[in-house]
């Protein structure tokens, strides 16, 4: 086998996987949706699903766009899933999932092209491939993030463009790198930011005072809103919700999901040091990167004055750590501990797998494992969502419970994407996008530029929808007069005097008078 030399100097193998190799690693992305499941329409889908319905139909979502166009406007990919379902006439479920699956087993591709790079052994490529796709939705200490969501996201995408540009990276293909990371940018520019941090620190050696935040103190000056309304008490009631973003708030055990990785990477370095210069320099420089991302969050998270750039989420980097963390530790592990005995990969990975399986049931107890696109949903909620979408006019404005997504046996599923009608905001979800015009409006205030409204209409919908366990009609009453409200989903018996069209176990579809 041909061989490169790496950016240490060390010759590196150059090729591609056979079409072995690539089959079995497709039967290993199959597996691993077995294992994970799949949930359509769930979490950060609630933002961009909306989005990909809107361009197939503009006359969608009249009174409540803002809420997920503030964060989908950067991104292509809501237009990326939207392209193909509308030249070849198909839903966006079909689409997406297709898509969810290709992202897997690129993911999986990359970690198999990678651990060839570190180790010569196929014990060691296999076993990279098989604990990352083992783990693939296991949390990231306290990121509120996995290696790879249960749905495809913007982020999976990006991951598998990172994840390649790091591979380009180490076979000294610079160009394909940087369009990597460029293919990346366009599909979740955060994520490719911090993966591009990564791969300057691999690049180059870290430059003394590597620790520099200049530049963000430009962004200390707040902008003003009216009606007297500050960002900064805006900004106090979004951080309520966003203690993911300050990991000085988290829980001490978080912290062993932070340290933890970036000790057991600096012994991964001393392990093969005198086998492999290029895996004890990339270990080192992925710890180096694991402490500069936390040294950086902490300090943007309690500097008062970058408080309310929060938002950018430095500990994210973190979800790429943990990928090349698990890759790195499966290739040592099928190096030196499993080789080629199937009892002893029997023995790791079914007790592994079944444990990952049994918590997302755990999680999405409520819903099938995998919510395969085009079948009827049995979830309660789903099924009203469904009704709404089928019987209720194209500019219906709902109103739902704040807290909806959390309720027990909603399983996170959003309203707008699945039932593509517009709702008041929520406490869960739309707080995110409102965090995100936030963060925007306090970079926006150097240049002059007006503040987003989409924070003050937050936080006036968050008022009207207060004390909603305890609605009467005249309160959805006032929300019609007040919002344009005209539909609510509630949970049953709900309030007399409201005109309902549609019930199940669990709910009322009903009309405001």
């Amino acid at each position: 086998m041909r061989r490169n030399k790496s950016p240490s100097g060390e010759a590196i193998p150059n090729g591609h996987a056979s079409t072995k190799d690539v089959l079995l690693i497709l039967l290993g992305a199959i597996f691993a949706l077995l294992v994970h499941g799949y949930h359509a329409g769930i979490e950060d889908e609630a933002i961009y699903l909306p989005s990909i319905k809107k361009i197939l139909n503009p006359s969608l979502f009249p009174h409540d766009s803002a809420f997920f166009l503030a964060q989908t406007q950067f991104t292509l990919f809501d237009k990326l899933i939207a392209f193909p379902a509308g030249q070849l006439g198909i839903s966006p479920a079909y689409v997406l999932f297709a898509l969810h699956v290709t992202a897997i087993f690129l993911l999986l591709l990359g970690c198999f092209q990678m651990s060839r790079l570190f180790f010569e052994e196929r014990s060691a490529h296999w076993g990279s491939v098989a604990l990352v796709g083992a783990l693939l939705t296991i949390p990231v200490t306290g990121t509120a993030l996995y290696i790879m969501d249960q749905h495809l996201h913007p982020r999976s995408l990006s991951t598998v463009a990172v994840l390649f540009a790091l591979i380009s990276v180490l076979e000294k293909r610079y160009v394909a790198a940087a369009l990597l990371c460029i293919t990346g940018s366009l599909i979740h520019a955060q994520m490719t930011f911090y993966g591009a941090v990564l791969i300057v620190l691999l690049s180059i050696k870290p430059p003394s005072g590597a620790l520099h935040n200049g530049g963000l103190l430009g962004f200390a000056s707040a902008p003003s809103f009216s009606n007297g309304v500050t960002p900064d008490a805006i900004w106090k009631k979004i951080s309520v919700t966003r203690v993911h973003h300050y990991p000085l708030r988290w829980p001490w055990y978080e912290w062993l999901g932070i340290v933890g990785p970036i000790a057991l990477l600096l012994w991964f370095s001393s392990l093969l040091k005198k086998d492999s210069s290029l895996f004890s320099s990339f270990c080192r420089r992925t710890a180096l990167y694991g402490a500069l991302m936390t040294v950086s969050a902490v300090a943007l998270t309690s500097i008062p004055s970058l408080q309310r750039l929060a938002n950018l989420q430095p500990m994210r980097s973190f979800q790429l750590i943990y990928l090349l963390f698990f890759l790195l530790a499966g290739g040592m592990m099928g190096r030196w501990i499993l080789k080629n005995k199937p009892v002893r990969w029997v023995i790791l990975f079914v007790p592994l797998c079944l444990g990952m399986f049994a918590a997302q049931r755990a999680e999405f107890s409520a819903s099938p494992h995998i919510e395969w696109p085009g079948i009827a949903p049995n979830n309660p909620w789903l099924q009203a969502f469904e009704w709404v979408r089928l019987n209720t006019p194209v500019d219906a404005y709902f109103a739902l419970d704040p807290y909806y997504l959390k309720k027990p046996g909603e399983d996170f599923h959003g309203f707008r994407g699945l039932a593509e009608r517009s709702m008041m905001a929520d406490y869960v979800k739309d707080v995110a996008v409102v965090a995100l015009s936030a963060t925007a409006g306090a970079i926006g205030a150097d240049s002059g530029s007006a503040p987003s409204g989409l924070p003050l209409t937050w936080v006036a919908h968050m008022k009207a929808l207060r004390e909603w366990d305890n609605f009467k009609l005249e309160n959805f009453k006032i929300l019609k007069e007040q919002f344009g409200v005209t539909w609510v989903i509630v949970e049953k018996p709900g309030p007399a005097g409201l005109i309902c069209e549609f019930e199940n176990n669990l709910l009322k579809v009903c009309r405001v008078p």
